[in-house]
């Protein structure tokens, strides 16, 4: 942690085991006090004598200013920074790395490994993947897993299932308000619209239609009053629809910029 009153440290001169001052570009081996320096200090080794600083038990603190290191750092525990830390260039991490607080990349992210988030993840573009699927905890059988793959296809379709009892023979039903959408939702969202009905209760024949967000369901007979199961399928209008096929590797895919 930060030291909270960097006056506190003695601003006499400190000195080392051969008890001399201390003094900037002095060949120091060792130091037992705090040093204070109010100026840039550069430390430069040469190829044929390498300058290293080592900190056996203490901490380097820095108050309004920078730490540069060039070419690079290595920290056998751990690394503490209480404000921004820039990286020019290239990090490697040998080992995990554990952010507490908001992270925010502006460029890709590659990863050779696996990636576990535990709370909740947003994306404002797409997700490519070669599948998709859910794994939880079994709901039934202790000691087991329960996965399923994501329905594939080629449009971004949209998907609303109900159950409806016509009454003489006719059932109309408000799509946005049988699924907890606000008026104009799903004319908003969808288009190119197909309904799919099935009489659950009987044999009389059904049709279904969409209007707007209304789906109409009528029986052959108007005295039918047999349960039906619907579907209606929009495919989304907010979006661009996807290139199928394309010439090239994954990073060529044309959706990654149009699907966002």
């Amino acid at each position: 942690m930060a030291e909270s009153n960097p006056n506190s440290f003695d601003c006499g001169a400190k000195v080392d085991v051969a008890n001399k001052p201390y003094a900037y570009k002095d060949n120091i081996n060792y130091s037992e006090d705090p040093t204070l320096i109010g100026s840039f200090v550069d430390v430069l080794g040469t190829p044929d004598r390498n300058t290293d600083i080592e900190i056996t038990h203490g901490s380097v603190r820095v108050y309004t200013g920078n730490v540069l290191v060039r070419p690079g750092i290595t920290t056998v525990q751990e690394l503490q920074v209480e404000k921004e830390l820039y990286v020019c260039n290239d990090t490697d991490l040998m080992s995990k790395l554990h952010v507490e607080g908001t992270t925010h990349l502006e460029g890709a992210v590659t990863t050779g490994g696996n990636m576990t988030i535990g709370g909740f993840a947003s994306w404002s573009g797409s997700i490519v993947a070669t599948s998709k699927l859910f794994d939880i905890k079994h709901p039934v059988t202790d000691g087991s897993r329960l996965s399923h793959v994501c329905i594939e296809a080629p449009r971004a379709d949209l998907i609303y299932r109900g159950k409806t009892t016509l009454v003489a023979g006719i059932s109309t039903i408000d799509v946005n308000v049988g699924n907890g959408m606000t008026t104009g939702t799903f004319e908003a969202l969808c288009d190119n619209v197909q309904c799919f009905t099935t009489n659950e209760t009987g044999w009389t024949a059904i049709k279904g239609s969409v209007d707007g967000a209304t789906l109409t369901i009528q029986a052959k007979t108007n005295t039918c009053t047999d349960t039906i199961s619907w579907m209606v399928i929009g495919e989304r209008k907010d979006i661009a629809s996807i290139q199928v096929e394309y010439i090239g590797t994954k990073e060529d895919n044309p959706n990654l910029t149009t699907l966002t």
